[in-house]
């Protein structure tokens, strides 16, 4: 898996693409569906697919990543075959074969977004008068 960070050309305004590769080892699928499962704030999610794609593709980007943070995101892929059962004609939809997962890859991302900067700093000294009888200090 690569990490590809890709910047508008604005103040505090990236985002990241994740960016997954696999090997093609069959030579006759439909596609592959991608797979993600995010852990955040300790919460560890189901995988979900987020993307099908067609057959001999080897990559996927996740851009789906930018308004997570500090989030660890898990992928895997399988492919898959939609064939029709001709022997059952009450099938309307055709049946979904599928492979079995590759690997499982994870990344943790942080997105850290800086605090606002402070503004309309002052300076007050404490005065201090002094006549003949005392010491008067002004805290203001």
């Amino acid at each position: 898996m690569k990490f590809i960070l890709l910047c508008i050309l604005s103040v505090n305004t990236c985002f990241a693409g994740l960016k997954l590769s696999w090997n093609d080892n069959s030579d006759n699928e439909d596609g592959f569906k991608v797979e993600r499962r995010i852990f955040s704030l300790g919460l560890q999610q189901e995988f979900v697919e987020i993307a099908s794609v067609s057959s001999d593709i080897e990559t996927y980007e996740d851009l789906e990543t930018d308004s997570q943070k500090s989030t660890i995101f898990e992928y895997r892929v399988r492919a898959f075959n939609e064939i029709t059962i001709e022997e059952e004609p009450w099938r309307t939809e055709p049946v979904t074969l599928y492979s079995g997962y590759t690997n499982t890859v994870w990344t943790s991302v942080n997105r850290l977004t800086p605090p606002n900067a402070p503004n309309s700093l002052n300076l007050t000294f404490d005065s201090i008068v002094i006549n003949a009888n005392n010491v008067i200090v002004n805290e203001n």
